[in-house]
C-alpha cells in the first residue's frame, strides 16, 4: 500500500495562522472617504496587535495581503492563541 504522505514535501507550505478583516458595508461608503476608513481600520489593528504583544504582519514579506476592504494577515503558529484571545477582545474595545 502507497503511502498518503509524499515522500518530496518541498511544495507543502509551512503551517501559519491566518486571521482576515474584512469591513462591514465598506462599499456603502463615499468614494471620498474610503482611504480615511481603510486607514483608521489600520491604526486599529496595528494599536491591538501592539497592545497584545504582537507584531504587525507587514513588516514581514509575504505575511499580509491588502483586500481593498481589508485584508489578509499571516502569523507564526505560535502565537494561535493570541490572536484569539486578548487580540478579539481588544479589536472590539477599538
Amino acid at each position: 500500500m502507497a503511502s498518503p504522505i509524499p515522500s518530496n514535501t518541498s511544495d507543502i507550505p509551512a503551517e501559519l495562522a491566518l486571521l482576515t478583516i474584512d469591513m462591514e458595508k465598506y462599499s456603502q461608503i463615499p468614494e471620498a472617504n474610503m482611504d480615511a476608513a481603510r486607514s483608521d481600520v489600520d491604526d486599529m489593528l496595528a494599536t491591538a496587535l501592539a497592545e497584545c504583544g504582537l507584531d504587525t504582519p507587514q513588516r514581514h514579506p509575504d505575511a499580509s495581503k491588502d483586500t481593498g476592504d481589508g485584508a489578509i494577515l499571516l502569523f507564526p503558529p505560535s502565537v494561535l492563541a493570541q490572536l484569539v484571545d486578548p487580540l478579539l477582545g481588544r479589536l472590539m474595545q477599538h
